[in-house]
């Protein structure tokens, strides 16, 4: 019987309970990173990436949009505002005076505000 019995503990698998322990931490863990995730705890903690421009970042990047997109013209801020929401950049452009309105994100920039419909009306 004693053969018996040391040929069955020989064919059975051992793991150490330390492996057990470990993978187990590593399970847990990845759960609660999809909890915390699918919940939006961590969206305090991320860096937006929605941030607002500064005024000065906005009129930088007006000057650096039209030296690239229209080298030839002559480009010269004449004032910067905050707008309702947005950046008022009034620029002139080859002698013509013209509004700019820009997104505080910096992603849209219009000519006509009128073309925008609030939300709240």
């Amino acid at each position: 019987m004693d053969i018996q019995k040391k040929n069955k503990s020989s064919e059975e698998i051992k793991i150490p309970v330390k492996y057990l322990g470990m993978g187990l931490v590593v399970v847990v863990l990845i759960a609660l990173f999809f909890i915390i995730k699918s919940t939006g705890a961590l969206t305090g903690l991320a860096v937006s990436n929605n941030s607002e421009l500064s005024l000065n970042e906005a009129q930088a990047k007006i000057l650096n949009f039209f030296e690239t997109s229209v080298p030839e013209s002559n480009i010269t801020i004449v004032s910067s505002s905050e707008v309702e929401g947005l950046y008022l950049i009034e620029v002139i452009i080859d002698g013509e005076e013209v509004p700019i309105y820009m997104t505080m994100d910096g992603k849209f920039i219009v000519t006509d505000p009128s073309m925008l419909i609030p939300f709240d009306q």
